[in-house]
């Protein structure tokens, strides 16, 4: 109850479980409609966007078909990181989260995942985890690289998950991790193939 008040992700849990029925054909109309939607934000409320639809002419509400969006401008890394943060995130909500990529092709990238998103991303792990019996409300244990403190609490009551370090893995300390399984019992384990493999060569 109190992890579908904080973020309402039941009723985007519901919407995800219908679609999967779905024909191809209304599949790709609900697409089309929340393309639209996006890309109508997009221009209302991101000056980025909005003064690249300007500079090309194009506007949301004349997205038809799939082939439509194929005029929307193209955004690259080296295009965005000026305008950041300004001309990107116009939207202050103590529910977003600002997070980077890892840098692994060159400089690491930031940006903001909106906390309205939250639901969809909640909604659409219970659906996958459904698919092997795992309930909402059901603790997993994440395996993951430097997991902070206010992102371990974030973690805790809205996954809910066990976050531990990546390091945690190793032979040395490896102790910990069973100590951990032991004490809170998780219906699963989640972290990057990598991190999975330590772990079960120690196991």
């Amino acid at each position: 109850w109190l992890l579908d008040k904080a973020t309402g992700f039941r009723s985007c849990l519901k919407q995800m479980e219908e679609a999967q029925w779905q024909s191809h054909e209304d599949l790709q109309d609900m697409q089309l409609r929340l393309m639209r939607s996006v890309l109508d934000y997009a221009a209302s409320h991101v000056p980025y966007y909005a003064g690249a639809f300007k500079r090309i002419g194009f506007s949301p509400d004349r997205l038809r078909d799939f082939d439509d969006f194929m005029s929307v401008p193209v955004s690259t890394k080296s295009t965005i990181r000026p305008a950041y943060p300004d001309a990107i995130y116009s939207r202050r909500s103590l529910l977003d989260m600002k997070t980077e990529t890892s840098g692994s092709t060159g400089e690491p990238f930031e940006c903001v995942i909106d906390g309205r998103t939250h639901s969809w991303r909640m909604a659409s792990r219970f659906l996958f985890d459904s698919w092997i019996g795992i309930e909402p409300g059901d603790l997993w244990l994440r395996i993951t690289t430097h997991p902070g403190f206010l992102e371990s609490i974030r973690a805790r009551t809205l996954g809910p998950e066990i976050l531990l370090p990546v390091e945690y893995t190793a032979r040395s300390t490896f102790p910990r991790v069973i100590k951990e399984i032991e004490e809170h019992k998780p219906a699963g384990l989640l972290g990057v193939p990598s991190s999975i493999a330590l772990l079960a060569r120690q196991m």
